[in-house]
């Protein structure tokens, strides 16, 4: 009897934490459309590499994307800005990475805060910024399950 109690509890565990890691794989249009209901979700996204622009926006470096924590660069088909933390393995990867070269993306979309100080600074209030992030954990080349396109 224990060791079927013990079988159970561990079963328990191991599919509480399988839903845990588990990404919704999300099509790029309905996030571009609708980013705010995938707000704090873990994704799996089917997009494209576009190096960025003019770079990180002040408003997103008070919010703590700053070029010195993270590496930026925006999924193509949705334009979401996407930031992964700055690493020499993760900056080789983006390196390597081409302008329009078919990536697959896993991350979580995030919505930035930002502090606005009133009363002199004596009251900080917090607002939701109007744009959508994707924190960026892992992006492969090519789209998983498809052949890369050259």
């Amino acid at each position: 009897m224990k060791k079927f109690v013990a079988l159970v509890i561990i079963g328990c565990i191991c599919g509480g934490m399988s839903l845990v890691y588990a990404q919704r794989v999300v099509e790029s249009n309905d996030l571009k459309v609708s980013p705010a209901k995938y707000k704090n979700s873990s994704i799996t996204l089917k997009d494209v590499f576009t190096k960025p622009g003019a770079g990180i926006s002040p408003a997103l470096t008070a919010s703590g994307y700053t070029s010195k924590k993270y590496i930026s660069f925006v999924a193509g088909e949705t334009g979401m800005p996407c930031f992964m933390r700055r690493s020499s393995t993760n900056e080789k990867l983006v390196a390597g990475l081409k302008e329009g070269e078919q990536i697959t993306i896993v991350g979580t979309v995030k919505q930035p805060e930002a502090e606005v100080e009133r009363a002199e600074g004596r009251i900080t209030d917090k607002y939701d910024l109007d744009i959508y992030v994707i924190e960026v954990r892992q992006i492969t080349k090519g789209w998983e399950g498809e052949k890369e396109v050259n």
